[in-house]
């Protein structure tokens, strides 16, 4: 088998000729394999897997190359065997984003070694990393061979469910392996499973030990494998409609993943980040995250980046009223009807839909819906059983849609998906006052300018205004209008942190308890400070027991309409990441 090269020269005894010096821990490998397992196959196993431990979870991507010298010297045959092929195609595809070649060189060493016995450490490690290109690269040349491999192993794969992108698996197994991760420690493993869940929605569940992979991480060591915990917590927030906390995150991760040479593992998180300011209305944001997706994704055949990008433009196109441009976005990356059971792609479909009914494309609306219906299976999350209720209805004759979209609405944990919830409300809205029933369609409206207003999505705003407006809701100043003049207004995490920090908690533990980044307490905070007109925090309980006593007095809520967000260049006091700008290089 050919592998791709380490880069770095490997004569026998000799120290390798490039790359910085080794790390301490690399140091250590280096010794033990010496010190204790002789020269031969067994010591170049040992460093091969070091090599890949090295681009999957410290994301060391240096130490790769030396790694692999040595374990070529340790055994001249080395580079034929499948742990130094699974570490070099880790570093190609990590590293240089080179799907083409990781994909060949992995699926030509594990198509040439048996598979009809049980499957070893080695042999899951590479399908595992096999099966991670074939959702980078989302191509169906890249999933053919390797689902035919798949079958070939038959029910020998691994019940752990750490390997993303393969068909939906069973519900059980799947919520068995999310609870096993309570106590596991092994950063590795706590991704793999997360990966998996998130692949099908339910990521969820895995938040706790993805936060310890994050500390572990930030801490210096599982870095590669904290960036992907860091994504995956972020597309969470942002479903939760927690955006600022989203931003947070997807924030962090760019940054790691920019300093560590690591693009292709942060690029989901500049896709979060674009769907954050796509919901928002932040087009100049949305453009310029969504070019670089494609600038770095489409040369390397990284479908899954242009999928990414058209999503975010298809939001945006939608929120500002374009349907048209939605249209083409939402079906530049594939057809209507065509719906794959792996990713994203199910995550957008009421944007498809909804792009399709408003452009009058009703057959094709029906089309997509019957699709993602067929496509869904009781693994798949709660949450994309709302999208695919809620597409239903909305591709529904009038006389239909009503009761789809009660039904949508009454399915479990709607209330959990805010912005999904209220986009929903929206068009039910609409349809009512098509329908002439223009109570029960302010009722609606209503509902969902108050999660929008709440969220900071303001293009939704503006539509669910004008739709209200046309339904003959008179504006009232007292519910939508700005704030009565000399009243403090806290958003909902300002008023969260500034309890916290009367309470004595220090910023670090605010962040801790939040899930937020020290920065980010420290913007709430400097915010909060004018508004309730102190100084420091030891006036804070005072401040905001008044506040409290006021709006108890005027009938009012103290919070205020979620700041909007920043343009590129504000301050962190908008955006706790608005600083960070990854090189353009990277995705």
């Amino acid at each position: 088998m050919t592998a791709p090269s380490s880069a770095c020269g490997d004569d026998e005894g000799e120290a390798p000729s490039c790359g910085p010096d080794p790390t301490p821990e690399i140091k250590t490998v280096l010794r033990q394999a010496a010190d204790l397992i002789p020269a031969g196959p067994a010591r170049a196993r040992r460093l091969a897997r070091a090599a890949h431990r090295s681009a999957e979870v410290t994301g060391d991507l240096r130490a790769v190359p030396r790694l692999l010298a040595a374990a070529r010297r340790a055994d001249p045959r080395a580079d034929t065997r499948l742990p130094w092929v699974t570490a070099a195609a880790a570093k190609q595809l990590h590293g240089d984003g080179d799907i083409d070649t990781a994909h060949r060189v992995l699926l030509g060493a594990l198509e040439s070694g048996p598979l009809d016995g049980s499957l070893d450490d080695d042999t899951v490690d590479a399908l595992h990393l096999l099966l991670v290109v074939c959702a980078a690269g989302g191509r169906d040349e890249l999933w053919a061979p390797v689902l035919r491999l798949l079958e070939r192993c038959g029910p020998q794969l691994p019940d752990t469910l750490g390997v993303p992108g393969a068909a939906a698996p069973a519900l059980e197994p799947l919520l068995a392996a999310v609870d096993d991760l309570t106590d596991e420690r092994d950063p590795r493993r706590i991704v793999r499973v997360a990966t998996a869940a998130s692949d099908l929605d339910r990521g969820t569940g895995c938040g706790d030990a993805l936060r310890r992979v994050v500390r572990d991480g930030r801490s210096g060591g599982a870095v590669a494998s904290g960036i992907t915990a860091l994504r995956i917590l972020a597309l969470d927030a942002y479903q939760e409609g927690r955006w600022t906390a989203a931003e947070d995150l997807a924030g962090e991760a760019l940054e790691t993943g920019a300093a560590r040479g690591l693009p292709l593992l942060a690029a989901p998180a500049r896709w979060c980040l674009a769907l954050v300011a796509a919901a928002r209305g932040d087009e100049v944001a949305v453009r310029a995250l969504t070019d670089e997706l494609t600038a770095w994704g489409v040369p390397r055949g990284a479908r899954r980046l242009v999928v990414y990008a058209g999503q975010a433009r298809a939001l945006a196109a939608l929120g500002r009223g374009d349907v048209d441009d939605a249209w083409r976005e939402g079906t530049a990356v594939g057809p209507p009807g065509l719906v794959e059971p792996r990713g994203p792609a199910l995550w957008a479909t009421l944007d498809l839909v909804e792009a399709a009914t408003r452009t009058r494309r009703f057959p094709e609306a029906r089309t997509h819906v019957a699709a993602v219906r067929a496509t869904l299976t009781p693994a798949h999350s709660p949450r994309l059983a709302l999208l695919a209720a809620g597409a239903t209805a909305m591709a529904a004759s009038d006389d239909r849609a009503g009761a789809l979209y009660e039904a949508a609405f009454a399915l479990p944990d709607a209330q959990r998906w805010p912005f999904d919830l209220a986009r929903l409300r929206l068009a039910h809205g609409e349809q009512l006052r098509r329908a002439r029933s223009t109570t029960a369609a302010r009722e609606q409206l209503l509902l969902a300018l108050d999660t929008f207003t709440d969220l900071g999505a303001r293009p939704w705003v503006a539509r669910a205004s004008t739709e209200l407006r046309a339904a003959g809701h008179a504006p009232d100043r007292g519910r939508d209008g700005p704030r009565r003049a000399g009243q403090a207004s806290l958003t909902a995490q300002e008023r969260e942190v500034a309890g916290l920090a009367a309470s004595g908690m220090t910023n670090r533990q605010i962040a801790d308890r939040l899930h937020l980044s020290r920065r980010t307490v420290d913007a709430h905070l400097y915010r909060v400070f004018p508004k309730l007109a102190i100084t420091g925090r030891a006036a804070l309980r005072d401040a905001l027991d008044r506040l409290g006593e006021r709006a108890a007095g005027t009938g009012q809520d103290t919070d205020a309409p979620p700041e909007p967000a920043a343009q590129p260049g504000s301050p962190p006091s908008a955006s706790p990441r608005s600083d960070v700008t990854p090189p353009r290089s990277t995705p």
